[in-house]
């Protein structure tokens, strides 16, 4: 089997898809849910992906804060912006692929470190031409 190798829109898209990368716009993040409540998976693992030793140390200014609900509590994830916005999911009914979709719709490129997959490919074929 062959693989073909990836385009640089991809590689791009993969590397802004890293959680280190997607979780830089957010300043704090509360994960509420059951720990023993088959609907909490996904909030598990998005925790999972919040707290990895390397979003720790690329951004050690994020803030988690971690609820236990008993039965009866919906899972949720409350998250806040650097620039003061807030966002806030039930994830009792949305899979861990669901959540970062809606993270990247709302924080959609927010901060100036923070570049479109297009403006990073713009910026390489810049630089590619002028040297």
């Amino acid at each position: 089997m062959k693989f073909r190798p990836l385009s640089k829109l991809q590689k791009t898209l993969a590397q802004y898809r890293k959680p280190e990368i997607l979780f830089r716009p957010i300043s704090k993040a509360t994960v509420s849910f059951d720990p023993f409540d088959s609907n909490s998976a996904s909030t598990r693992e998005f925790l999972f992906h919040l707290r990895s030793r390397k979003v720790e140390k690329q951004l050690p200014n994020l803030l988690t804060e971690v609820k236990l609900y008993e039965k009866g509590e919906s899972p949720s994830v409350k998250l806040e912006y650097v620039d003061g916005t807030e966002q806030h999911l039930v994830t009792s009914s949305m899979s861990l692929s669901d959540i970062i979709s809606a993270i990247e719709q709302e924080s959609r490129w927010k901060g100036e470190s923070i570049k479109t997959p297009s403006q990073l490919i713009m910026e390489r074929r810049k630089r590619s031409t002028s040297s």
